[in-house]
């Protein structure tokens, strides 16, 4: 029981590391974004106050919550990523364990036919949304986990985003070699 806590803490604080990534990248973008300055073209800004509509609260309540944000969206998306790498990893490199005959590149799986392309990406995206939807996005668990990393101190977290860093990296490198000893 223990160890699979440690997993879930541990995948859920590569999600927030990914997460402030992109948290990181939007604010620095936000600066020049082209939302906050709507209320500063006159027709605009005449269209929302005729609606009575505050265009910059409308924004900043979207992009400072967690569970509305494109951010929070993004690092979901990249966690989803990170096990098809996993997988697909795995399964080249399975192939490296049959004999030439029974091993195919993946172009075979998935150019064969539709049905078998279907159950090949099915095979891929079903335990990457199962392994995420239970880990992180049930009942929001995400939130609870980045309030509790929030409380980190700086130095403390600074080696969790170093550890983050090491663990997709290595899923990634794991990934593209397992690409190129199956070609």
């Amino acid at each position: 029981m223990n160890e699979t806590r440690n997993f879930v803490w541990y995948w859920n604080m590569i999600h927030y590391c990914i997460y402030s990534y992109f948290f990181t990248i939007r604010n620095w973008i936000r600066i020049g974004g082209p939302v906050y300055y709507w209320d500063k073209i006159p027709p605009l800004k005449r269209y929302f106050n005729k609606r009575g509509v505050d265009i910059e609260r409308v924004v900043r309540t979207v992009t400072n919550n967690t569970r509305l944000e494109m951010v929070s969206i993004y690092a979901g998306v990249v966690m989803g990523g990170l096990v098809i790498f996993l997988i697909v990893g795995i399964f080249n490199c399975s192939q490296l364990l049959f004999t030439q005959s029974i091993s195919q590149p993946i172009s075979h799986w998935i150019s064969k036919n539709r049905f078998q392309t279907g159950l090949f990406l099915l095979a891929l995206i079903v335990p990457s949304f199962l392994l995420n939807y239970f880990v992180l996005f049930k009942q929001n668990k995400y939130l609870k986990y980045f309030k509790e990393f929030e409380k980190i101190d700086r130095t403390t977290i600074k080696r969790y985003y170093f550890f983050s860093f090491v663990i997709i990296a290595i899923l990634s490198t794991f990934f593209f070699i397992s690409q190129r000893f199956t070609k």
